[in-house]
């Protein structure tokens, strides 16, 4: 009897002694039929082998458009909104190009239920008793800072803002929800912060961080590229941040930029009104800055002298 010719049950028994994704692949391209029977277990083989990654296994089905695959993920715990190191998260992969509407319609769904299922846990929980004040023992962060910093969204913010967790509470660090939130890139949380009154101008007063406003967290480069900065900037703006604060070293939140090499930040902050002539402690311009930086970028300095700074 040939390979071809053997019973679907046949076929996934010899799989599932393969032990590699490589030998499941190279197994499944014998045929279509193969290919169509396993495509699956090769996800599912993924999945359970990248912990640190699990929603790299939705991520590679979402771009080559396994709509059953993507299905299988998502009903099994895949996160629809979780991005990778490279900022690819699955959404922005559905819907680009030639994509499936049937995909897109799927992360959706079940990113709404998600929300709402996380939700209603922070309700359960808080209606059980739940200790709303506690503090990370590490870092000293509030319900509200963890929220903060993992973008959550309104309806979980509004709860804990609710059952009575300060909204200009302090971590460790210093910083507010609102800072935290600009810390970690996350723009929904930013805007719902703001939104609930949290104050753009709060300046943190911890020895290190000393006059950091959210702005200044905004205008620090962040660990993974990308352009959630530029609008918190914009929108921290729109809700009347103090656009040339100063913090202990006199530096603004563009020189600040500058020093950094962050060079999205401050054409942000330039295009905002920030000022080009201030100086710091040290009478240093946002030229000298540029010039003095550690990772001084050609790009930056050329940006600087076309502004004839």
């Amino acid at each position: 009897m040939s390979l071809l010719s053997l019973p679907p049950e046949m076929i996934l028994l010899i799989s599932s002694h393969l032990n590699s994704p490589k030998d499941l692949l190279s197994f499944l391209r014998t045929s279509q039929k193969f290919y169509h029977l396993l495509i699956n277990e090769v996800y599912q083989h993924i999945y359970a082998r990248m912990v640190d990654r699990p929603f790299y296994a939705l991520l590679e089905a979402v771009s080559t458009k396994h709509t059953s695959v993507v299905q299988a993920l998502l009903e099994n715990g895949a996160l629809p909104d979780v991005a990778d190191a490279r900022s690819r998260r699955p959404l922005v992969l559905a819907t680009n190009g030639r994509s499936d509407v049937a995909i897109t319609k799927l992360l959706l769904e079940h990113g709404r239920h998600s929300q709402f299922r996380c939700e209603s846990k922070v309700v359960l929980l808080l209606k059980h008793g739940a200790d709303t004040h506690i503090l990370d023992r590490r870092t000293g962060m509030t319900l509200v800072h963890i929220a903060a910093s993992k973008n959550a969204t309104l309806g979980i913010i509004n709860i804990l803002i609710g059952s009575g967790v300060q909204l200009e509470s302090q971590d460790n660090m210093g910083r507010t929800p609102l800072q935290v939130a600009a810390d970690h890139s996350c723009t929904r949380a930013v805007r719902l912060l703001l939104s609930l009154g949290a104050n753009p101008n709060f300046k943190n007063n911890n020895q290190y961080w000393k006059g950091w406003s959210a702005l200044f967290y905004a205008a620090t480069n962040p660990s993974i590229p990308g352009n959630g900065r530029k609008s918190i900037i914009r929108t921290l703006f729109l809700h009347e941040a103090k656009l040339d604060a100063k913090n202990h070293a006199q530096k603004t939140p563009l020189l600040h930029a500058i020093s950094q090499s962050a060079i999205q930040q401050a054409q942000a902050l330039v295009k905002c009104g920030s000022s080009i002539i201030a100086t710091d402690a040290n009478g240093e311009t946002v030229l000298h800055l540029a010039a003095s930086s550690s990772s001084c970028c050609p790009s930056m300095m050329d940006w600087l002298v076309e502004y004839r700074c």
